[in-house]
């Protein structure tokens, strides 16, 4: 049906936020609000044409706060203020681009390095000033706890259709590409073989929306009950804090 002004006052609270988090890293995920909007717009293609714009200046004004960081992480003005500030000076997008090998190989190494730490950050096993380590077994009943609650229940609906799991996909694919640029220019310095200042939470904003791909309907939990699993959450957080506990005394 038509949506209503609080939908669309929730909607534009969205883009917002997250076109104004990580220095824009987040803005391809508000490519899918407009896809939400598209589908529930109706025959009132005024009211249609009204959203569209609004979200669309949403997304512009976020784009206008975030320039002066866009600036300065693809490396326009970035060497200009290194060498003004004598800090060690970083990779330039520039210099990238002309060498897609080398920057393969960076990406190559980060994900071998560093694919087991971002996964643990994920799952909170990295807290602190990242020097409260949780154990891995809790991290991994954390996962099977998200994936059980991925299974859909009797009268649970799920993304059905192949091109809207792909595009979900594809847009936190670009959203974490954009991440890992972002560190690779902003705090990476020039001849280290991969990208550093990457964490695990940084993925954390489209994490639920990849468990929502998970299900394909083959597998149902017929008996589901969502208290069981915000329980299991319960007793494990329990377990984190036990953990606190330990590394502080």
């Amino acid at each position: 049906g038509q949506m209503e002004v609080p939908e669309m006052a929730v909607l534009l609270v969205a883009t917002i936020l997250l076109g104004l988090a990580k220095a824009g890293a987040y803005l391809p995920l508000t490519i899918l609000l407009i896809a939400a909007v598209y589908r529930k717009k109706t025959e009132n293609s005024r009211q249609g044409k009204r959203t569209a714009l609004w979200l669309a200046g949403s997304i512009g004004f976020c784009y206008m706060v975030q320039y002066p960081n866009i600036l300065m992480r693809t490396g326009l003005v970035a060497k200009a203020a290194a060498k003004a500030s004598a800090v060690t000076e970083n990779y330039q997008i520039t210099t990238l681009l002309k060498n897609p090998g080398f920057l393969l190989r960076i990406l190559e190494n980060t994900v071998a390095e560093k694919s087991d730490i971002y996964l643990k950050g994920i799952l909170g096993g990295k807290l602190g000033w990242l020097n409260i380590d949780i154990p891995w077994h809790i991290c991994m009943a954390f996962l099977i706890l998200l994936l059980l609650a991925a299974i859909p229940g009797k009268e649970e609906h799920y993304i059905r259709k192949g091109y809207q799991k792909l595009g979900i996909w594809s847009v936190c694919i670009l959203s974490s590409g954009m991440i890992f640029a972002s560190m690779l220019i902003a705090s990476t310095p020039a001849g280290t073989g991969y990208i550093a200042g990457v964490q695990g939470r940084y993925f954390l904003p489209f994490l639920g929306i990849l468990m929502l791909t998970v299900s394909n309907g083959k597998i149902r939990n017929e008996g589901k009950k969502g208290e069981n699993y915000v329980s299991g959450a319960g007793i494990l957080q329990i377990l984190v804090l036990l953990q606190i506990m330990m590394n502080v005394l």
